[in-house]
């Protein structure tokens, strides 16, 4: 698997660097996924160090595996990862 080199985790845009979806690995050897953020109906922020879930508004996962929230009740409670940084909803962002 080809990982992209010189993914800056802690980046937020409203605009796609990197193909989402995408993984990256930094120096130490680890690696991250370049998703998108969505705060959820409840509206949740994000918090840098915390974890996000997979977005599934309908409570089942529909394969969107590149869209991840903090609303717990917006996902279909799995875990994605953790935040990287604090994106706003549509934020493009990498989490570990």
């Amino acid at each position: 698997m080809a990982y992209i080199t010189g993914m800056d985790k802690t980046e937020v845009s409203d605009t796609a660097t990197f193909q989402v979806g995408q993984k990256g690995m930094d120096s130490a050897g680890n690696t991250f996924k370049y998703v998108q953020y969505d705060t959820g109906a409840g509206s949740v922020a994000a918090v840098s160090g915390q974890v996000a879930y997979y977005y599934a508004p309908s409570g089942t996962s529909a394969g969107a595996v590149n869209v991840v929230t903090s609303d717990l009740s917006d996902s279909a409670e799995v875990g994605a990862g953790v935040l990287q940084s604090a994106p706003k909803t549509d934020n493009i962002v990498g989490f570990r």
